[in-house]
């Protein structure tokens, strides 16, 4: 027997905070990253399987989509729960009437199976790509083990975006330092970049060395603990430095890490060597616990 409510539903456990994989659904340009058949540019609404899915409202943790459903949409919704720090359940379910002509009814059950099959295929293409920490965050990030404990550091403030010429130009006073206390680096350049606004960046630059330096001026000697430290690896400029700062702290915060120390990027090319940003490969490094 067909009941009269056909109550639809499926669910996939994702490695990914709640935030971020509603980020993921809450409009349609988001479910465009993931979804598995191209959106044409002019249509408003994406397909599935000559099924129509529309994004129609979301909030905290709940986003409402409306499903091409026969001759007409139901309203569905997806609820996301937060299992655990690294981890969260999403459920899609919703509910329609099948009506009391039997033929109808049948009609309405066979499109009902359709339907679940979809949002169980759809889950899935969402758990694949929001697995991925490359894809909610711009990069993979992994946590590894703290390698460089000695370093000498220094400290600017720029009333602009630091360009190529200010970081450098604070590198290659370290490295000289370094060199006149015939030390030798054994990393690249780290830096720390903050935002104050528009008008005030506060820059530190600091270098890996093989032994402890005293320091001089307004240079100075800096010590890290061993432990735990997120990486991850980035391509690009100042802009896209400034944006895996951003990411690396959402990262920390969606997976509840204790920080122990400033984030840092260390500057793989050297950028005052290489022109082309796109080209620059850095790694944005927090410590923590």
């Amino acid at each position: 027997m067909i009941p009269t409510t056909l109550t639809i539903s499926s669910a996939v456990s994702i490695e990914a905070a709640a935030p971020r994989i509603t980020e993921l659904l809450a409009t349609n340009k988001a479910l465009g990253k993931w979804w598995p058949e191209k959106k044409s540019d002019s249509a408003v609404s994406l397909t599935y399987k000559g099924q129509t899915f529309e994004v129609s409202g979301s909030s905290y943790n709940l986003v409402e989509i409306a499903a091409g459903f026969s001759d007409s949409a139901i309203s569905t919704k997806l609820q996301m729960i937060q299992l655990r720090s690294d981890s969260s359940i999403v459920e899609w379910s919703c509910k329609t009437n099948a009506g009391f002509n039997p033929i109808k009814r049948v009609q309405q059950y066979r499109a009902a199976v359709a339907l679940k099959e979809n949002m169980t295929a759809l889950l899935l293409a969402l758990k694949t790509y929001a697995d991925k920490k490359e894809n909610i965050y711009g990069m993979k990030i992994e946590k590894l083990t703290v390698k460089d404990t000695v370093l000498v550091s220094t400290r600017a403030q720029f009333d602009h975006l630091p360009t190529t010429e200010d970081i450098y130009g604070m590198v290659n006073k370290l490295q000289s330092y370094i060199a006149s206390e015939n030390a030798t680096a054994t990393n690249y350049p780290m830096l720390n970049l903050i935002e104050v606004d528009k008008k005030q960046y506060n820059v530190m630059v600091g270098i890996p060395t093989n032994k402890l330096l005293k320091g001089k001026g307004d240079i100075e000697l800096k010590r890290m603990v061993m432990g735990n430290i997120l990486v991850g690896q980035f391509s690009g400029g100042m802009a896209r430095t400034l944006d895996a700062f951003y990411q690396m702290d959402r990262f920390k915060a969606d997976f509840q890490f204790t920080t122990i120390a400033i984030p840092f990027a260390q500057l793989i090319t050297d950028r005052s060597k290489e022109p082309d940003s796109t080209k620059w490969l850095s790694t944005i490094c927090l410590p923590v616990l």
